[in-house]
């Protein structure tokens, strides 16, 4: 069997049509209107249009020419569009006081249905305000009106931003947690509703007076020296070979991993570019280490007791590696490369002899093998 029609349904009474309303009001949040779409509650294919027809029809016991806004206007109060009560700011203005203090933040143009207004949506209102129906002038709008009116946050109007004010929220920010700010710090302190996840976006996309394709961890390298994973240089080999020279001229020791801080390189440890070079991070090529840069290069070797060759003769031999040390005799590392001295030399040499001796092979055995010489 087909959809019933308009005229063959006979709907009795408006009693089963208010009900069938206040069901769809309950679910909903709505009263129905007459393009509300299919009834629910009702047996076959009827639609609101059907039950507003057979009311004007009179095919209930309504008077003829009766519609479904006058029935619900009747039992509900529910106004029609046509029948609004006159707006003002003034009475707008107190339909938004008292929805902030029930929930915490204005009313927006998707907040839903006003309580104090049955029948109309914050929707409605902002409609009312940009046409200037009902009463009011028009050219204005619910996120305007709460600006001006309350300085509620409007997105389309907010203030200009300087790096001069991100950098003062910043120190403020930095006063009472003791860190700098990030993106996920949330709220900023003391402003109209300001995030620090929106002040890197306008940095970001140049909004609000910004120049654009900055971003929060930049402004605060560039600004307070704040290092951050995002904004760290990049490194190169001959930049690190220039710490590693200051170093040394200032030490007299080649840096190691356990080196500390580089001097002259705020932010920068010697465990932290050995781990760059060992991963291949900051642009540096993967697979190396701050000991293989430095030999490389002719600065820093000695012969290393665990080397793979000296190893399997030193087993062979039973002999430790604190052994092995104690009876060849260095304690020093050398330098090699431009910074060797005479002295040096002799001494490395010698000990040279001395392990070739106590291992039971030839010194030029142990120098042909670069595996034997590391950094340290």
């Amino acid at each position: 069997m087909g959809s019933r029609s308009a005229s063959r349904t006979n709907y009795t009474t408006v009693d089963r049509v208010l009900k069938w309303a206040e069901s769809h009001h309950v679910r909903t949040g709505r009263w129905p209107a007459e393009r509300s779409g299919r009834v629910r509650d009702a047996r076959g294919d009827i639609t609101w249009h059907q039950i507003n027809l057979a009311l004007w029809q009179g095919r209930t016991d309504a008077p003829e020419g009766t519609l479904l806004r006058d029935v619900l206007a009747e039992h509900f109060g529910v106004r029609a569009t046509h029948q609004r009560q006159p707006l003002s700011e003034a009475k707008l203005l107190r339909w938004a006081d008292r929805y902030r203090r029930n929930t915490g933040g204005w009313p927006k143009v998707t907040s839903g249905i006003v309580f104090e207004s049955p029948g109309d949506t914050w929707s409605n209102l902002d409609d009312a305000l940009r046409q200037g129906s009902r009463g009011l002038a028009g050219g204005d709008s619910l996120s305007k009106l709460l600006a001006r009116r309350r300085g509620a946050r409007n997105r389309s109007q907010l203030p200009k931003l300087t790096i001069g004010r991100i950098l003062d929220w910043a120190d403020a920010h930095r006063a009472r947690t003791g860190r700098w700010p990030t993106t996920t710090s949330g709220p900023i302190i003391k402003t109209n509703g300001e995030t620090w996840t929106a002040v890197d976006m306008a940095l970001w996309k140049g909004l609000r007076g910004l120049r654009g394709g900055d971003s929060l961890a930049k402004v605060l390298y560039r600004r307070r020296g704040v290092r951050r994973a995002q904004v760290i240089p990049p490194l190169t080999p001959r930049q690190i070979l220039c710490w590693a020279d200051e170093h040394f001229r200032r030490t007299s020791l080649w840096p190691r991993c356990d080196s500390g801080p580089v001097r002259g390189a705020p932010g920068e440890k010697w465990y932290n570019i050995d781990v760059c070079l060992r991963r291949g991070l900051r642009g540096l090529p993967k697979g190396g280490s701050l000991a293989v840069l430095l030999a490389s290069t002719g600065r820093h070797a000695r012969l290393a007791v665990n080397g793979p060759k000296i190893r399997s003769l030193r087993l062979r031999r039973g002999l430790s590696v604190s052994s092995v040390s104690r009876q060849v005799g260095w304690h020093a590392p050398y330098a090699c490369g431009e910074y060797e001295t005479s002295k040096r030399k002799r001494m490395k040499i010698e000990h040279v002899r001395r392990l070739a001796d106590l291992l039971g092979c030839g010194p030029p055995d142990l120098l042909a093998a670069p595996s034997q010489w590391r950094t340290i």
